[in-house]
């Protein structure tokens, strides 16, 4: 996978869904593109959570390489992602060409023609489409680099299981926004390891920092997710920035 592209598990109105997207395009959408063009599909194998068996799951990623290489010659589109939920699987380009759209699509669907599908193609020239469904929200961020580190403990050969002490570092604008911080976080069963400070030297907008330690396994038990979103919106409360975790290797 591309440095740009990440895969996460999210929510969409309580449902279930998986997000492939390229997010490259966050800080700057390309002024030549402005319409959004959507291939939709009805999965024929999908599980209680929506999602394709691992049989359909190869099936389905012929047909988005046969997409992925057809749209963007026909319509001077990129593509920017998917979005599996509820037993249905969507394609989202963005291009200038969207007449050309739905030729393309049922032209490629042919191959596959026990699929049901639908195409759609809508001005959005914000990506606002892009924006709000493929994105990662904050939480969505904080989930992806928890199993970035979540993987290279398993790497490592790591007991996910076992539980250990893990380090949990967050970085506020004042004294006063920390030490509310601290309050919240000991009231939790958090230990205060360290209160460390920014060097100066580096004009930091945040530099009063908190280093907070829970005993937890990393899987099981204790909610990976749930416990470092908490302390991503205990921090934002009071204009701080929640920086991630870290914990030696168990075995």
């Amino acid at each position: 996978m591309a440095e740009s592209w990440q895969v996460f598990m999210t929510r969409i109105s309580e449902d279930p869904a998986l997000v492939y997207v390229d997010v490259q395009y966050d800080g700057a959408i390309p002024g030549d593109k402005p319409y959004m063009m959507r291939l939709a599909l009805g999965l024929q194998q999908a599980d209680a959570h929506g999602f394709p068996s691992e049989a359909e799951q190869e099936v389905l990623n012929a047909l988005e390489d046969r997409l992925r290489e057809a749209v963007p010659a026909e319509t001077n589109a990129v593509y920017v992602g998917r979005l599996t939920m509820k037993g249905t699987r969507q394609f989202y380009f963005y291009g200038s060409e969207p007449r050309a759209f739905q030729g393309v699509a049922e032209t490629v669907m042919q191959e596959q023609p026990s699929y049901r599908f639908n195409c759609k193609a809508a001005e959005d020239p914000k990506w606002d489409g892009y924006r709000q469904v493929l994105l990662p929200t904050k939480y969505d961020w904080q989930t992806i680099k928890n199993q970035q580190v979540v993987r290279a403990l398993m790497d490592a050969g790591d007991n996910l299981e076992a539980k250990r002490p893990v380090q949990h570092f967050a970085y506020f604008p004042s004294e006063e926004a920390r030490d509310h911080y601290v309050k919240r976080v000991t009231e939790g069963g958090f230990e205060i390891s360290s209160l460390p400070m920014a060097d100066p030297v580096e004009k930091s907008e945040r530099p009063f920092g908190v280093v907070a330690t829970l005993t937890h396994p990393i899987v099981g038990g204790t909610l990976l997710d749930d416990l470092t979103c908490g302390l991503l919106d205990a921090a934002d409360e009071v204009g701080g920035e929640y920086d991630g975790w870290e914990t030696p290797v168990v075995k």
